[in-house]
C-alpha cells in the first residue's frame, strides 16, 4: 500500500511511535475510556486504522525479507508463543489452543491448510487471556489460506464476542466476490455459492430472527448471533463457518482473520487467472498463465548435445565422441544419435521420428496420443523373445504422461555415453546402469505399487557430474475409466538398427533376430473393472515362430485396493498365469503376486521354462512427520523352477536426515538346488558379479571333487549393500559398500567418491574403490569446469592392474534460435524442451520489437513447473532457458523484480506451454513503465454531508471498454491502483455497491496515465438516491424481458392511444419477475384514469402505491 505524505510521521513500527501515533486525537481519548465509544470518532478511528495497517505492512516487509528461496510458498498462520503462559497472553482464537509449539504452513514439511485446520477446528470455547472485552470493535485483515499460499484481500470490521466474533456479513460476501446480493437494508439476501443450484437466501423474520437456508439446508439465527448496524449487517462467524463450509482462525496477535475452503472461492479464482502477483513468483504446481500451443512445423532450429573425450594408458590413446540431436522435420520430431572413436567415425547409429498429442487427433480413426518410427523400443514381451531396440513403427493412443496399464513401467531415455545411472522409488534404491555405452539407460517392467510412485533418476558422469530427474506415477484405480479404450500397437525388426551400424554391438545372435509384432490394449467395462488384451508374434532369422496372446482383468475394489489377474499361452510352448493384489495398509502399499508357467508338451525345452514364483512385499514410510521419515521395502519371493527351489528375503531401508541420505539393502538367499548361477541383485558392479559367480563355481567343483551325486544344496547366502550420500559444508560425499554376511562375513567391495566446489564454476572430485574378491583398487582424481558455453572435465585414475591413465572430457549443447541465433550451453539442451525469451522496453505499446526499442539487460526469466529454472538476459535482451520437462506445462514468466526500474512492468503476466524434447519456442515479453492513481471515494447524504465510503469495489476500464483492474476502497475511502500501464481510462464504481447503499451511480472519471506518473486527487463523489412517492398503472409480471415487450408491442399494434403513457419496467428483487408500469403519477385518480383506459381494451391493469429513488 502507498503511503500518504500526511501519515510519514506514523510509518515506523517501532512501539514508541505507535504509543505517539495514539495521541494524535487526545480529546476522544480524554473525554472516555471505553474503547468501543473512543472508535466512534470518526477521526480517531481512521488515524487508528491507518497506524495499524501501516505497521502491519511493516511487519509483513521485515518478515519478507527473513524468507529464503525455499520458503517462497511457506506463511506462517499462527505465531504462538512455546510456552503456555506466553500463549495466554496471545489471545488467539483459533479452534483448540495448544500448550505449546508453533505450528507452521510451510510446504517445505508436506504441510496442507486442510491438515492444519483438521487439527485446530474451531471448539466453541472462550480463549483465556483475549485482550479483547466482549463487544469490542475489531479491525482484521482478512486472508485465505490455500495449500500453495496464503492471500490478503482487505480489513473487515468485527464486534468481539464471547467465543469468537461477529463480522460484516456484507463486506465479507463483496470481498469473497461470491454472488449474493442483500438488499439495502440489510435484512434480505438471495444469491448461490459455488454453483447456481445451491440457491442462498437470508432474511430477518418478524421475530426478528434471521432465517437462512442454503440448498435446502435452514438455520435460525436469535438477535444474539446477528446485529444490524448502519453500515452492515454482523453475523457470529461461527454461523458463517457452518453455512459455507469453511473453517478460520482468528490471530489476535497479528489482527488476522485467515479463511480455509476445501474449494477455491471465486476471488482466489481470479487471482488465479490473472496471475497478478507475478512480483512474488512461487513455484506452484499447477500452471495458471495463459497457455501457448507448441505446434509442430516444417522445420525447426536443430538442437545438439555433444561429447568428446580422450584418454591415455600406457601406451595406448583413444578418443570417443557422440552426439544427440532433435528438431522438428516435415512436422515430425526427428532425434537421433550418433557415437564414434579414433577407430571408427561412426561406429553406432540411432534415428527416430515421432509425433504426439494429447488431444488423441494423429493417424485418424486410430485417435492416437503417439506415434514414432525408426529405431523404437517394442511395447509389451514375449516370453523367449528378447525385448531390445528395433526398426520399426510404433503408435498408441494412451496418455502421454501415464504408466501404459497401471502394473508397470518403463523409465528410459538418452544419456551420454560413460555415465552411471540409479534409479530410486520413494526413496529405495531399485536398480543401477553402469558404464553406458550407447546413449541410453532403459529400465524396463518396473512393478508399480498402489498409491503414489515418486522416481528419482540420479545421473553419475565419469568425471564426477551429478544431476537428478522425477517421475511420479500415482496408481489408485484403473488406468482405463468406463466407455475407454486404450491400446498400444508396434512392429519392429529385432535387434536391428536403422542404419545397421549396431547389430555386433546389441549382442544378439540369429535367433534374437526377427520380425517382433505386438499389441496391448485395455477396455473399460466400468470405472471399476476393465479387462485387457496382450498379443504378440516374434518370427526370427533361426527357429520356430512364437506366437503369444494374454487375456487380463483390472478389478478396482472400492477404490481401496486392485486385484489384477491374467491367463495366455505361448502356443505350443507354454501356459502363462499370472495375479496380484495391491492395496495401502495404514498408508504402506502392499502387493501379493502369484505366476505360473506350465509347458505344453513334453518337448525338453518346454520343461526347462516350467516355473512357479509367489511375491509378497510392503512398502512405504515410516515417522512421515518427523525430523527422520524412514521409506522401506520388504519382499519375500519364492521361485521354482526345473533347476530347484530359491528363496529370497529382502529388506531395502532409505532415510533422509540432517546428516545425510542414507540406504540399505539386505538379502537372504537360500538355494535349495543349483545347476545354473545366478548373481545377487544387490550386488552393485560388475566386478562383483563377476567375483560372485568365480566364488559358486569354486565351491561346486568342490563338491564335485568330493564325487557328490545327485543335487547340490549351497550353503544359505545373505549378503547387503550400503549407500551414504551428503554434503559436508559443500563437499557432496557419496559412499557405498557391498558385503557378505553368510557363510563368509566379509565386505565384496567398497568406494567413495568426493565433490567439492571451488567456485559455482570450478568443481574437483576425487574417487577410491575398492573390489576385495578380485583384488582390484582403482582411483581418480579430477576437475571439472562449467564454462558458459562448454563444459571441460580432466580426470587421471590409477587401477592397480592396469596402472596409470588419463582423459579430457569435453560436454556442451548448442543450437539456433528464431533471434538469439546461434547459441551453445555448457547443459544439455537437446534432450528436453527449450524456450528463446527476448525482453525489450515496448515504448509504442504495439507488442513487436520495433527499431529504436531498446532491449533489456540482466531480466531474469523463470520457469515455474517441471523442473524450475531461471536464466538472465544478455546485452541484446536474449536469454536461452533450457531444460523444460517433456509434455509437462509450465508457466514461463519473468521476475520483475530483476528490473531495475521498479515500475517496469511486462505487458502479460507470462506465457504456458508444454516441453517438448529438442524443440525451441520463442517468446516475446514487452516491457513498459506503469503509473499509479489515488484518490478518495465520497458517500454524500440526502442533506449534502460528505463521509468516506469504504469497501467499494472500483474498476479501472480502458478505451476498449476493458475491465483491466479493480480496486477496492478503503475504511476511509481510499483506493490505490498500481501498475498502471500508458492509456486513456476511466474510473467506475461496480453498481452493485451503490445498489446495496442506495447510491446514485456517479460519472466516470477520465484520465491518461503515462509511464512513471503518480495522478493523486483522483476522488469520487457519490450521492445518496432521494425517494420520490406515487402511484403507478401496473399492467402485470413477466417471467421474461422478451415476452415483456412483446405483449407491449400487442398493445401499441391494437390501435391504442400510448403517447400520453410513460412506461416503464421493473425487476422484482425477491421474484426475479419483470412488473410492467403504464406510468408513475403524482395523483392517484391521474393513475386510475390510465388504468380505465387499458382496462377499456379487456387488459388487466391495477394502481399501487410506489415509491422511486432518484
Amino acid at each position: 500500500m502507498k503511503f500518504r505524505p500526511k501519515d510519514t510521521f506514523c510509518q515506523k513500527s517501532s512501539l514508541v511511535v505507535a504509543v505517539a501515533c495514539l495521541s494524535i486525537h487526545p480529546a476522544s481519548v480524554a473525554q472516555t475510556t471505553d474503547g468501543k465509544a473512543a472508535l466512534q470518532d470518526p477521526q480517531f478511528r481512521q488515524a487508528l486504522q491507518r497506524l495499524i495497517k501501516k505497521y502491519k505492512t511493516a511487519e509483513q516487509n521485515t518478515a519478507a525479507t527473513q524468507k529464503d528461496d525455499k520458503t517462497l510458498n511457506s506463511a506462517k498462520l499462527v505465531s504462538q508463543p512455546i510456552n503456555s503462559e506466553a500463549n495466554s497472553q496471545s489471545g488467539q482464537m483459533t479452534a483448540s489452543s495448544s500448550a505449546d509449539g508453533v505450528d507452521n504452513f510451510d510446504n517445505s514439511q508436506n504441510s496442507d491448510s486442510a491438515d492444519y485446520y483438521q487439527d485446530n477446528e474451531f471448539s466453541g470455547a472462550l480463549v483465556e487471556g483475549s485482550r479483547f472485552a466482549e463487544g469490542e470493535e475489531l479491525i482484521l485483515g482478512l486472508e485465505i489460506a490455500s495449500k500453495n499460499d496464503v492471500a490478503a484481500l482487505a480489513d473487515v470490521f468485527a464486534f468481539k464476542t464471547k467465543t469468537s466474533a461477529t463480522v460484516g456479513f456484507a463486506t465479507l460476501i463483496q470481498l469473497l466476490e461470491l454472488p449474493i446480493e442483500i438488499s439495502s437494508d440489510l435484512k434480505r439476501a438471495n444469491g448461490w455459492l459455488y454453483n447456481e443450484s445451491n440457491k442462498f437466501s437470508m432474511s430477518v423474520g418478524e421475530d426478528n430472527s434471521l432465517q437462512v437456508s442454503l440448498s435446502g439446508q435452514q438455520w435460525t439465527l436469535t438477535e444474539q448471533s446477528y446485529s444490524v448496524e448502519s453500515d452492515d449487517i454482523y453475523i457470529d462467524l461461527n454461523a458463517i463457518a457452518e453455512w459455507f463450509g469453511f473453517k478460520y482462525v482468528i490471530d489476535e496477535s497479528r489482527l488476522k482473520l485467515t479463511l480455509t475452503t476445501s474449494r477455491q472461492l471465486p476471488v482466489e479464482l481470479r487471482l488465479a487467472r490473472r496471475g497478478r502477483e507475478v512480483t512474488n513468483l512461487s513455484y506452484n504446481n499447477t500452471s495458471v498463465m495463459p497457455y501457448r500451443e507448441t505446434g509442430y512445423k516444417a522445420f525447426s532450429q536443430p538442437l545438439f548435445d555433444a561429447q568428446i573425450s580422450a584418454s591415455h594408458r600406457g601406451s595406448k590413446t583413444t578418443s570417443t565422441h557422440s552426439v544427440v540431436g532433435s528438431h522438428d522435420l516435415a512436422y515430425l520430431t526427428s532425434r537421433y544419435y550418433l557415437s564414434g572413436n579414433n577407430d571408427d567415425l561412426l561406429s553406432s547409429a540411432r534415428l527416430t521420428f515421432s509425433r504426439e498429442s494429447d488431444k488423441n487427433n494423429l493417424l485418424g480413426p486410430l485417435k492416437a496420443t503417439e506415434f514414432e518410427f525408426g529405431d523404437i523400443l517394442p511395447v509389451g514381451s514375449i516370453r523367449g523373445a528378447s525385448r531390445n531396440l528395433g526398426r520399426g513403427l510404433r503408435f498408441s493412443n494412451t496418455p502421454l504422461v501415464s504408466s501404459v496399464d497401471g502394473r508397470q513401467v518403463d523409465l528410459t531415455g538418452d544419456v551420454p555415453d560413460g555415465w552411471d545411472v540409479e534409479v530410486y522409488r520413494n526413496g529405495i534404491l531399485i536398480g543401477q546402469q553402469f558404464g553406458i555405452n550407447n546413449g541410453r539407460y532403459e529400465f524396463n517392467e518396473i512393478n508399480l505399487d498402489f498409491g503414489e510412485n515418486n522416481f528419482e533418476l540420479v545421473f553419475y558422469g565419469p568425471q564426477g557430474q551429478v544431476e537428478t530427474k522425477t517421475e511420479v506415477f500415482n496408481v489408485d484405480s484403473n488406468s482405463v475409466g468406463q466407455g475407454q479404450f486404450n491400446y498400444q500397437f508396434s512392429v519392429v525388426e529385432a535387434n536391428k538398427s536403422v542404419f545397421a551400424l549396431e547389430e555386433d554391438n546389441l549382442g544378439a545372435d540369429e535367433a534374437d533376430q526377427g520380425i517382433q509384432a505386438n499389441v496391448v490394449s485395455g477396455y473399460g467395462l466400468f470405472d471399476w473393472l476393465s479387462l485387457s488384451t496382450a498379443v504378440g508374434s516374434f518370427k526370427p532369422e533361426v527357429g520356430e515362430e512364437l506366437l503369444s496372446y494374454d487375456l487380463g482383468l483390472n478389478l478396482n475394489i472400492f477404490g481401496s485396493a486392485l486385484l489384477s489377474s491374467s491367463l495366455g499361452e505361448v502356443k505350443d510352448s507354454l501356459r502363462t498365469s499370472s495375479h496380484s493384489l495391491r492395496t495401502q495398509v495404514l498408508g504402506n502399499a502392499v502387493s501379493l503376486g502369484y505366476q505360473n508357467n506350465d509347458p505344453i508338451g513334453d518337448r525338453i525345452e518346454n520343461q526347462n521354462q516350467a516355473s512357479d514364483s509367489l511375491v509378497a512385499s510392503m512398502a512405504g514410510r515410516l515417522f512421515g512427520r518427523s525430523d527422520m521419515p524412514l521409506s522401506y521395502q520388504n519382499e519375500w519371493r519364492r521361485d521354482k523352477d526345473f533347476s530347484g527351489t530359491t528363496e529370497i528375503l529382502r529388506n531395502s531401508l532409505g532415510v533422509n536426515t540432517k546428516i545425510g541420505s542414507f540406504g540399505n539393502t539386505l538379502e537372504w538367499r537360500k538355494q535349495t538346488e543349483v545347476t545354473s548361477l545366478q548373481p545377487s541383485p544387490v550386488i552393485s558392479d560388475f566386478f562383483d558379479q563377476a567375483a560372485y559367480a568365480q566364488q559358486l563355481l569354486e565351491r561346486l567343483e568342490q563338491q564335485q571333487e568330493q564325487e557328490l551325486t545327485g543335487e547340490v544344496d549351497l550353503p544359505n547366502v545373505t549378503s547387503g549393500g550400503f549407500q551414504y550420500r551428503k554434503n559436508f559444508n559443500s563437499v557432496f560425499t557419496r559412499f557405498f559398500a557391498n558385503y557378505n554376511l553368510k557363510p563368509d562375513s566379509e565386505f565384496t567391495s567398497y568406494g567413495v567418491s568426493l565433490s567439492y566446489p571451488f567456485s559455482p564454476d570450478l568443481t574437483s572430485n576425487f574417487s577410491i574403490f575398492r573390489y576385495t574378491l578380485t583384488d582390484q583398487t582403482s582411483a581418480s582424481l579430477g576437475l571439472n569446469w562449467r564454462l558458459d558455453n562448454v563444459y571441460l572435465s580432466a580426470t587421471t585414475s590409477y587401477n592397480n592392474l592396469n596402472g596409470w591413465s588419463g582423459g579430457l572430457n569435453a560436454r556442451f549443447g548448442f543450437g539456433y534460435g528464431q533471434e538469439s541465433g546461434y547459441f551453445s550451453s555448457s547443459s544439455n539442451v537437446a534432450q528436453a524442451g527449450a524456450v528463446s525469451a527476448r525482453v525489450y522496453e515496448d515504448k509504442n505499446l504495439n507488442g513487436v520489437m520495433d527499431e529504436g526499442e531498446t532491449p533489456i539487460k540482466n531480466a531474469k526469466i523463470m520457469s515455474l513447473q517441471g523442473g524450475s529454472r531461471d536464466v538472465v538476459t544478455n546485452e541484446k535482451g536474449i536469454a536461452v532457458l533450457t531444460g523444460l520437462a517433456a509434455n509437462q506445462k509450465t508457466d514461463i514468466v519473468v521476475d520483475r523484480g530483476s528490473f531495475e526500474d521498479p515500475t517496469m512492468k511486462t505487458l502479460i503476466p507470462g506465457v504456458a506451454l508444454t516441453g517438448r524434447k529438442g524443440y525451441i519456442e520463442h517468446i516475446d515479453f514487452a516491457v513498459t513503465s506503469t503509473g499509479e492513481l489515488e484518490g478518495t471515494l465520497y458517500s454524500g447524504s440526502v442533506d449534502g454531508d460528505m463521509e468516506p465510503a469504504a469497501y467499494a469495489v472500483i474498476q479501472l476500464i480502458d478505451s476498449n471498454g476493458k475491465v483491466v483492474d479493480t480496486a477496492q476502497s478503503e475504511y476511509d475511502g481510499y483506493y490505490l491502483f498500481v501498475d498502471v500501464v500508458p492509456g486513456q481510462y476511466k474510473v467506475m464504481i461496480d453498481k452493485s455497491f451503490t445498489k446495496r447503499r442506495n447510491l446514485r451511480l456517479s460519472d466516470p472519471v477520465y484520465l491518461a496515465v503515462r509511464g512513471g506518473d503518480v495522478i493523486n486527487g483522483t476522488d469520487i463523489m457519490l450521492q445518496q438516491k432521494e425517494a420520490a412517492g406515487g402511484y403507478s398503472a401496473d399492467m402485470g409480471s413477466f417471467g421474461s424481458l422478451t415476452v415483456l415487450k412483446a405483449y407491449w408491442g400487442l398493445l401499441v399494434r391494437s390501435g391504442m392511444n400510448v403517447a400520453k403513457l410513460r412506461p416503464f419496467y421493473l425487476q422484482d428483487e425477491e421474484s426475479g419477475k419483470y412488473v410492467l408500469r403504464a406510468g408513475f403519477f403524482k395523483e392517484q385518480h391521474l393513475a386510475e384514469e390510465v388504468c380505465n383506459r387499458i382496462k377499456g381494451r379487456r387488459l388487466a391493469c391495477a394502481v399501487n402505491q410506489f415509491e422511486t429513488k432518484l
